[in-house]
């Protein structure tokens, strides 16, 4: 019994590791058409919001307010076809 027991860890292990590196390195994620606020899981398709490690793609013609401090691996906005980027830098002043 204990034999099969270490049989079966065996077999998971390397699906464990490979669940965990896929997640470490990041992940493409895509906006909606429609877009929405950084943070709201309606904004993403597949309802994930990036994270660390992740490659962002803000889709033609969507907005995407990014409304909390975050952290990805890159951003690109719009899919070739259209699209622009603007920004309203928001300043804080020291403690």
């Amino acid at each position: 019994m204990k034999a099969s027991r270490l049989t079966a860890g065996r077999r998971f292990l390397p699906a464990l590791l490979l669940l965990a590196a896929a997640h470490a390195w990041g992940a493409a994620i895509v906006s909606t058409a429609t877009g929405g606020g950084w943070n709201a899981t309606g904004t993403w398709v597949g309802g994930v919001v990036p994270g660390s490690g992740d490659d962002v793609t803000i889709a033609d013609g969507a907005t995407v307010a990014i409304n909390t401090t975050t952290s990805i691996n890159s951003l690109t906005v719009g899919q070739g076809a259209s699209g622009s980027f603007s920004t309203r830098p928001r300043f804080r002043r020291g403690p």
